[in-house]
C-alpha cells in the first residue's frame, strides 16, 4: 500500500462517547482508566482480554496503551455489532496524524498471535491495499478466510492519546444516528461533517 491510498483513518465508537471525545481526545484504554473517565465500549471481551494482556513485539508497552484506528471501519469488528448501528458513529481522522511520533502499524487485527508490527512507513508498504479495503472476506477455506477477516482489521496506533481536532468527520448508518449526532456536536459547538453511510455499518438497504 501507498500512502496516497490511505485518505482517512477510522475510529469506531459509540455516540454517547462523542461529548467526552471531543473535550478530552481520544484516548487509550489505559489512559481512560488513569483519568477514570467514564464511557461506553462496543469492544467484546474476550477481545478485550487478550489486547489488556498483548505487548507490542520489540518494545515495552502494552496494546492497551495505543489509541486503535483502522484503516477500514467496515470490518469484523463493525460486522459483529451491526445489529448496533444506530448507536454507533465511525469518526474520521485525518491521515496526517500518521507522522506523529510512536505510531504502529499492525498489519491485521492487534490481538492476533499473528499479525506483525512495524513502524509507520516499513508498515504502511507491509499492508496489502485489496486485502486491507476488502468488502467480504468470506472463503472456502477457513484459514485464509481468517487471514482476509484479519487484515481487513488493520490498525495505526496511536500511543496514549489523540487529539480531537485531528477528528475531520463523523459517519453514521442512517437517518436515525444522524439526528443524534447533530444534536450533540450543536450541544458542544462543534462544528463537523456528519455523512451517511450505511454500507459502511453494513446496514441493509
Amino acid at each position: 500500500m501507498n500512502r496516497a491510498d490511505i485518505k482517512e483513518l477510522y475510529f469506531i465508537t459509540p455516540i454517547d462517547n462523542m461529548a467526552s471525545i471531543f473535550k478530552h481526545g481520544l484516548l487509550s484504554h489505559n489512559k481512560i482508566k488513569a483519568s477514570r473517565l467514564s464511557h461506553k465500549s462496543v469492544a467484546h471481551g474476550d477481545v478485550q482480554k487478550r489486547r489488556e494482556d498483548k505487548v507490542i513485539p520489540g518494545g515495552k508497552r502494552k496494546l492497551h496503551d495505543y489509541v486503535n484506528l483502522y484503516f477500514n471501519p467496515r470490518n469484523s469488528m463493525m460486522y459483529s455489532r451491526k445489529n448496533l448501528h444506530e448507536e454507533l458513529c465511525v469518526l474520521a481522522v485525518h491521515v496526517n496524524i500518521l507522522t506523529h511520533q510512536g505510531i504502529i502499524i499492525a498489519d491485521g487485527n492487534a490481538s492476533s498471535n499473528y499479525t506483525r508490527f512495524f513502524e509507520t512507513l516499513e508498515g504502511i508498504k507491509s499492508l496489502d491495499k485489496d486485502s486491507v479495503f476488502i468488502e467480504n472476506w468470506w472463503d472456502q477455506d477457513y484459514v485464509e478466510m481468517c487471514r482476509k477477516r484479519s487484515a481487513a482489521c488493520a490498525e495505526a496506533l496511536v500511543p496514549d492519546q489523540l487529539s480531537p481536532t485531528n477528528i475531520i468527520g463523523i459517519y453514521v448508518s442512517g437517518e436515525e444516528a444522524h439526528v443524534k449526532v447533530k444534536s450533540i456536536i450543536a450541544s458542544i459547538h462543534v462544528d463537523m461533517p456528519i455523512i451517511i453511510n450505511s454500507k459502511m455499518f453494513f446496514k441493509e438497504a
